[in-house]
């Protein structure tokens, strides 16, 4: 086990050390490890956003968009290079939750004559409340699990488990619903 004058000095001879400068810390004593969901807030992040409300959105007014519009298309194909895709194949679009939220909607239009959605009970926490709205809102029921799929319209299935990294089989679970008439 180490000692904290161990620690600190493993700390100051880390070269990624400099990046903790980069982020808005508002409680210095904080140890922060949930990075892979809303981690801290980047100091540049801040200065763009209010840029974006000084400069362009003060001054721009309603000529902003048209610097605006293209933007999920000109960040897509920045990022399409991570993941193996080409330029205009990528357009960064909302938030995941929106996204899912517009998803299981278009779904369950698609599927008229089901009246259920199916999902984890242990998904992540914004998944099922979008599927508990989706479902309130037009009259459905959800179910807890996969193993019966046959009355589903859609199936909601994250590829990975937010607690604990493990991948799940997506492309059986959903070769499974799609052949029971599921949208997954």
């Amino acid at each position: 086990m180490l000692d904290r004058q161990t620690a600190l000095a493993l700390d100051a001879a880390d070269p990624l050390s400099s990046w903790r400068g980069e982020f808005v810390i508002a409680d210095d004593s904080l140890v922060y490890l949930d990075g892979n969901s809303l981690g801290m807030l980047p100091r540049r992040t801040v200065e763009r956003l209010q840029r974006v409300m000084q400069e362009e959105w003060a001054s721009g007014l309603i000529r902003s968009w048209d610097d605006w519009l293209d933007l999920p298309g000109r960040v897509g194909d920045r990022l399409a290079p991570l993941i193996g895709a080409n330029a205009g194949e990528v357009a960064v679009h909302d938030s995941t939750t929106i996204n899912l939220y517009q998803l299981v909607v278009a779904a369950c239009a698609m599927r008229p004559d089901r009246h259920v959605i199916a999902i984890d009970s242990q998904e992540f926490p914004t998944d099922r409340y979008v599927v508990d709205g989706v479902a309130q809102s037009r009259g459905m029921q959800i179910r807890a699990g996969f193993d019966h799929l046959d009355d589903v319209a859609v199936m909601v299935r994250s590829v990975v488990d937010y607690r604990n990294a493990e991948l799940a089989d997506v492309g059986g679970e959903t070769a499974r619903a799609t052949a029971a008439g599921a949208i997954a």
